[in-house]
């Protein structure tokens, strides 16, 4: 008895197998990706090492960004931040520019993370000006 109930039990959760998407099927979810234009400089750090140091909190902008979009689908844009980088490589100033689609929270996070960053020290100020493009795509996931 207990060998046929075995039996149907397992042909019967066979016939409901999904082996590619598991029990509910294929989910998707929306991701952020966020890209970088070259920065324009004028001052005494390289462009080699304010793109190094903005780069590399990268991950910090899309989480900026994913944070909004997982509110608002169908937000994407692009992003001009221009700072001052003071002599002993802190950041004095951070301003986005007027013309975006982002939204107020997305500005204000990556300006505040913008303004975190620390740079090499050199003998003079520098202003940059980076531009950053926030796209979305949708993953699906077995």
């Amino acid at each position: 008895m207990i060998r046929a109930l075995l039996v149907v039990l397992l042909s019967a959760s066979a016939s409901y197998a999904r082996p590619d998407f598991g029990p509910g099927g294929p989910s998707t979810h929306t991701e952020a990706s966020v890209t970088l234009s070259p920065t324009r400089i004028r001052g005494a750090l390289p462009q080699v090492d304010v793109e190094r140091v903005v780069k590399a909190r990268k991950g910090i902008y899309r989480a900026c960004y994913q944070k909004e979009l997982n509110r608002h689908a169908t937000l994407a844009g692009k992003l001009s931040i221009k700072f001052t980088v003071s002599a002993d490589g802190t950041v004095t100033s951070a301003v986005a520019g007027k013309q975006h689609s982002l939204g107020q929270e997305v500005e204000s996070c990556i300006t505040r993370n913008i303004e975190r960053l620390k740079f090499p020290v050199k003998t003079g100020a520098t202003t940059a000006s980076v531009t950053m493009t926030f796209r979305k795509s949708v993953v699906t996931t077995p």
